[in-house]
This record gives structure tokens, C-alpha cells and sequence, in this order.
């Protein structure tokens, strides 16, 4: 393929494609506004973001105070008045929203301070982050391809349905062009830091991205060990001694990243958001996204915030007690959160890494078949995307062997840029599993269309080298290296399955020896009293005491054993805990199906059951006439002995079935929830 100019036709170029960037990303936006779907990024949080546009410190104002000010917040005024301020307006704390998206707030404040502070101008913001992101993914490209191949690919990323349609949450669109911002410096350290001031200067500036991006959006720790990674052991060889110049390079990095971030760092001493995030990752509905087979048990059956709440408050209750317990989003909160998920690694670490696997052999595949259809009405558009549908779905098969043969093939040129793509596949895509949702990946996209892009840069390189007759394209592939990729990449791919062998088998013994736990402990025998419903079927209303609350939450946490026994017969009993709630968003109802017939006549469910004073009760089992009669309710006395409470179905074999996670074998519904 013939290529032309040099670095000036580059910036050309992207200059180019940032400007059709920003009139793309303008036009998608007031697309989706007239359709109903305006820009969402949690308005109600901007005080601070106002006070920056009217001049004022970074301050959350008591905007109950000030009638304009909190309708404009509540979004039932498109524009706001600086001068309806009062002088002097008093402040409140900086909450968790506030702490971790202050450069986004900043951003949004100094766009205001120009323009005028309306919603609709924020616009403007998004549509710079976008075109951000797509110059910086034509960089990325052109690491390994051509310019023609690189604007190709850079103008499919900007004009793929799930890019633009993440656009408007301008919150979670705003990590992304900074960590492929990222992505390019880390592949430019590998294939053109030739000198240490290169080296140094490759740092600093990864160190700086990283740190603004972390001030938009906390998702940005997932640069930091990757690229500290990269300097130590992917950077091209440097003069002797190399180990203290990687140091001293690494120290660069994260000298830049704390200095850049360093107002957010501090604020992070208030608390945040982050271990709740992962909390809510465990949940059944990412085993669905993720295409996990769930075993006989279950983290969360909801993402839902006040089940997240309630079972990491209820965590430190019974393994660090306070004095009143901790309140919610509090830096004792997310610390244990933290421990939250670091108990749930240590006791089922098989679970963790098959989530990450999923998510690594999931995602190049996933944009070629999610998200497709046409992100306007134009007729035309729309034509042009159901061709682009019939393509993605042919190629979509073909997504995760072309990775794979990227890897391979990359290895014959540059076998330490092979090493950086499978640090990008297993950190990078690995990480998503954290909390598998388009939100938080939809930017990895580059990583499909750069393997197909790549294969075929290398296929017109071969066809060059045929026509040529004298294999010169191709004289830069030492086949011996791409040998030793392709065993560096069996060999990773061995370790991989061999920490999953050995994760699962201790994670088996973990799980034998809490169930059992489960099945040893003291319990009281809850009576039941029916009572019929409009529909039909029968509450069983438990008659027990509501445990006491011991955190200023008012949240107690019990543990149930609900059995059928032979009397049911063998076809399914199905059940529904039913909470009584103040708002549809602390409802922890759930459907379950248990199985009777077995040789000892029941089926055993442990079941957590959450309760808030003022928030949310547990109000009985709800279940059809003739099953009423064969259901026993029980509660374990020392439920706080327990490190973790998990929802588990136990038959009589339950210790030979899988007790752990897998891949592939049902992808719609829970072991547990029905």
C-alpha cells in the first residue's frame, strides 16, 4: 500500500478528523435530544460546577436556598442567572460525586464561565471529548498501519451506534479518550522511546493524562499498573544500567500522575464510589453480560445501589464493628468495600479470574454484535448501517482469532509491542469485568478494528512483496520471533489456565467448608401465617423479630433457610421474597424455583435477608395455593459468624457439583433466580 507526506500530513489529518469530530458528535447530540434522549450526566450534582462559571470558588452552594438555582439543577430551567446568587450563599460538604469528578465539574465551570452557564452548551464539552477520542485512536492506529487504514479505522470508531450513543452521558464518556490517550503514549514508549529523554518525557506525559483523566473519572487507575508495566519491562533497551533508569522513569510517571491529580487525591480522603462499584460488578445481572453459568450460589441477584449498601454495611457489622457502624460512600465505606471484594477474592479467587477471561474472549466480538442499528433517522443512514449490521456479523466470529493473530503476527516485527497488546487484552479488557457494562468499555472497540486493520496492513505488505517479486515488505518479519511470540502466548495462555485450575480447586475447599457452615449452624424454626393475595397466591408471612441494626444505617442483615419438603412433590416450587419498600429502588424482592423429589425430600436455600428501618422489610414469601403447606422458613442464629452471605441452593450433592463459576453454558438466567 503506497503511503504519503510524513508527520505534517498526520496532524493534517487529525486535525481534520477532529473537526468532522466535533459536527458529528454536535449533530448526534441534538439527534438524540429531539428523540427524547438529552444529555445525562447526573445534573442535579453541578452546584460546584455553577459557582466555577459565575466566578465563585468550587463549592457545593445550599441550592434549596436559592429557587433558580435548584430548579436549574433539578433541570426544569434550561439556562441559570449568576445574578440570581445572593452574595454571600452558604456552602455544604463536597459529596462522593463531587470528590471524584472534580476536573469534569472544573471543565463544565470554566465552559460556563465563557459561554453562559446552560445545560445545552455542556455539548460543546462532550463533543471536544469525543473528537479527543477519535484523533487519539487514529494515533493508536497509525502505530501499526498506514494513514489510509488509520483514518478508516479512527472514522468507524467515530461512527460506531454504541460510541455515539455513550456520548451524551458526558460522565462516563469523559475517561475514554484519555485512556486511549494512554494506549498511544504506552505504544509509543515501546516502539519509539529510543533514548532515556525520550523515555522520561513519554512518562511524564502518560503520568499527566492518566492524572487529569483520574479527575474526570476514577476509571483511570486502570493505566497505572499497565503502564508502570510498560516502562519496566517493554521499553526498548537503554544504556547500561537499565534497571535504574526504568525506575527512575517509573518514578516520573507517578510523580506526574499524583502532581496532576493531586487536588482529587486529596479530596479522596472524603470517600468514593469505587469499591461500591465492584461490589455491584458481582452481581447476577453482569454473569448474564459476561456469559458466566452460575453455580449454587450467587453474590447479588440486583444492581442495585441499596443491595450494594446493604451487604457492605452489614460486611463491616460482622467483621470490623464501629461504634455506629459506617455511613454510606464515607472513606470507611469504600475501605470496606474493599475488603468486601478482597474476601470474596480470597475465598472464591476462580470466580474473579473467569470473569476476567470472559470479558477478555467477549469483548473484541461484542461490537460487532451489540448496538447495531443506525443512530439517526436520515433514510440513507440508515441504509448505510444496515450494510455496516450485515458486515460486523459476518466479521464478528472472526473477532477474537483476529486478536490472536494480530498478537502473532506483531511478534514477527516487534516482539515487545506483541507483549504491550496482550498487556492491553488481559489489564486492559481483563479489567472490565470489574463491572461489565458498555459504559465502562465502549472505547475498546479500537482493539477490534486495530487487529483487523493490522492483518490487513500486513496482507497488502504481503500482496507489495508478491508484485515486487522480491519479498522486501516482508523482510522485516523474522519468522524465528514470531515462533517465540506465538510460544509466548501459549505459554501465557498455560499460566492462565493453570491459575484457574488451581484457583478453582481451592476455591471448592472454601466453599465446601462455609456451606457446611451453613448447614451445621443453630437455628430457630419461623412460623408462617398465610395470607391470600388478590392474584391468588398465598403471602407466608414470617412471624419473627426484625434483628437489631447495630450502624447509624438502621440496616440488619438475617440469614434464612427456606425448605421444601417431599409433600410438594417433584414439581418446582416457586417462591418470591417480597419486601415492603418506600421507592422502587430499595425493592430486594426475588423470584426463586426449588426443586423437591430428591431421595431426602428438600431442597435447602440460605438466603440473606436485608432490612432498614424507615427504607425497606422483609414481608414473607409469596407462593401458589398448594405449595403453601410444604415450605419451612428457619433463621441461622449466629448469622454474624459468618465472613460472607452468600444465597446458596443445596441439595443432598451439592458438594459434587461445580462450586465455581464457568463460561458459556447458560447465558440468560441464574442457578438461583428464576
Amino acid at each position: 500500500m503506497t503511503e504519503f507526506g510524513g508527520w505534517r500530513v498526520d496532524a493534517s489529518i487529525a486535525t481534520a478528523l477532529f473537526v468532522l469530530s466535533i459536527l458529528i458528535a454536535l449533530t448526534a447530540l441534538r439527534t438524540q435530544a429531539r428523540a427524547g434522549q438529552p444529555l445525562d450526566f447526573y445534573q442535579i450534582e453541578f452546584g460546584p460546577a455553577v459557582m466555577i462559571g459565575c466566578g465563585h470558588a468550587y463549592v457545593n452552594p445550599a441550592a434549596a436556598q436559592v429557587p433558580a438555582l435548584q430548579a436549574f439543577l433539578r433541570q426544569e430551567t434550561e439556562t441559570f442567572d449568576c445574578s440570581a446568587l445572593p452574595a454571600t450563599l452558604p456552602h455544604q460538604d463536597l459529596d462522593s460525586y463531587h470528590r471524584t469528578a472534580r476536573y469534569l465539574l472544573w471543565a463544565t465551570g470554566v465552559l460556563w464561565r465563557v459561554t453562559g452557564v446552560s445545560w445545552s452548551l455542556v455539548a460543546i464539552l462532550a463533543a471536544l471529548l469525543y473528537a479527543l477520542l477519535t484523533v487519539a485512536a487514529y494515533g493508536v492506529a497509525r502505530l501499526g498501519m498506514g494513514k489510509l487504514l488509520s483514518i478508516g479505522l479512527s472514522l468507524v470508531l467515530a461512527g460506531s451506534t454504541l460510541n455515539l450513543s455513550m456520548v451524551r452521558y458526558v460522565r462516563d464518556y469523559a475517561k475514554a479518550p484519555f485512556i486511549v490517550v494512554s494506549l498511544l503514549i504506552m505504544g509509543m514508549i515501546v516502539t519509539r522511546a529510543r533514548t532515556r529523554a525520550h523515555l522520561f518525557v513519554l512518562a511524564a506525559a502518560g503520568g499527566a493524562v492518566a492524572g487529569v483523566g483520574f479527575g474526570f473519572r476514577n476509571d483511570l487507575l486502570v493505566v497505572v499498573l499497565p503502564f508502570v508495566l510498560t516502562l519496566l519491562c517493554l521499553a526498548p533497551p537503554l544504556p547500561k544500567p537499565q534497571l535504574p533508569w526504568r525506575l527512575a522513569a517509573c518514578a516520573i510517571f507517578i510523580a506526574a500522575f499524583s502532581i496532576s491529580a493531586a487536588p482529587v487525591l486529596a479530596d479522596y480522603a472524603g470517600g468514593s464510589n469505587t469499591g461500591h462499584v465492584a461490589v455491584l460488578g458481582l452481581t447476577t445481572p453482569f454473569d448474564q453480560e459476561l456469559g458466566i453459568d452460575p453455580s449454587v450460589y450467587e453474590y447479588g441477584h440486583q444492581y442495585l445501589d441499596t443491595l450494594a449498601n446493604a451487604i457492605v454495611t452489614t460486611f463491616a457489622d460482622r467483621n470490623h464493628p464501629r461504634v455506629n457502624g459506617i455511613e454510606y460512600l464515607s472513606p470507611e465505606y469504600d475501605r470496606e468495600a474493599f475488603a468486601y471484594v478482597l474476601t470474596v477474592a480470597a475465598t472464591c479467587p476462580a470466580d474473579l479470574l473467569i470473569r476476567a477471561y470472559a470479558a477478555m474472549a467477549t469483548l473484541p466480538g461484542y461490537f460487532l454484535t451489540a448496538y447495531q442499528y443506525a443512530p439517526a433517522d436520515n433514510a440513507l443512514v440508515q441504509g448505510a448501517y444496515r450494510v455496516k449490521a450485515k458486515v460486523d456479523a459476518l466479521a464478528a466470529p472472526l473477532a477474537l482469532p483476529a486478536v490472536i493473530i494480530s498478537v502473532c503476527l506483531l511478534a514477527a516485527v516487534h516482539v515487545r509491542a506483541a507483549a504491550l497488546m496482550m498487556v492491553v487484552i488481559t489489564l486492559f479488557l481483563g479489567a472490565t469485568a470489574i463491572q461489565f457494562h458498555p459504559r465502562h468499555f465502549f472505547f475498546y472497540e479500537i482493539v477490534t478494528w486495530w487487529a483487523f486493520g493490522f492483518l490487513v496492513s500486513t496482507a497488502f505488505r504481503a500482496v507489495d512483496a508478491w508484485q515486487s517479486g522480491n519479498g522486501g515488505a516482508l523482510r522485516g518479519y523474522r519468522w524465528r520471533e514470531m515462533a517465540r511470540g506465538v510460544s509466548l502466548i501459549a505459554a501465557v495462555g498455560m499460566v492462565l489456565w493453570l491459575a484457574l485450575v488451581i484457583a478453582r480447586s481451592d476455591q471448592s475447599q472454601n466453599l465446601v467448608h462455609l456451606f457446611s457452615a451453613y448447614e451445621r449452624a443453630p437455628r430457630t424454626p419461623i412460623r408462617l401465617t398465610p395470607s391470600r393475595l388478590a392474584s391468588g397466591r398465598v403471602l407466608l408471612v414470617a412471624d419473627r423479630a426484625q434483628p437489631h441494626p447495630a450502624n447509624r444505617q438502621n440496616i440488619s442483615f438475617d440469614l434464612m433457610v427456606i425448605q421444601s419438603s417431599a409433600r410438594c412433590g417433584s414439581a418446582p416450587v416457586n417462591i418470591r421474597a417480597v419486601y415492603e419498600t418506600a421507592s422502587s429502588d430499595m425493592d430486594l424482592s426475588q423470584n426463586f424455583a426449588l426443586s423437591a423429589g430428591l431421595s431426602d425430600g428438600s431442597i435447602r436455600l440460605f438466603y440473606p435477608v436485608y432490612e432498614r428501618t424507615g427504607g425497606y422489610r422483609f414481608a414473607g414469601f409469596e407462593t401458589d395455593p398448594g405449595t403453601a403447606t410444604c415450605i419451612t422458613v428457619e433463621t441461622i442464629n449466629n448469622a454474624a459468624e459468618f465472613p460472607l452471605l452468600l444465597t446458596a441452593r443445596l441439595n443432598e450433592r451439592w458438594r459434587q457439583a461445580p462450586l465455581y463459576q464457568r463460561v458459556g453454558v447458560n447465558r440468560s438466567t441464574s442457578a438461583i433466580s428464576q
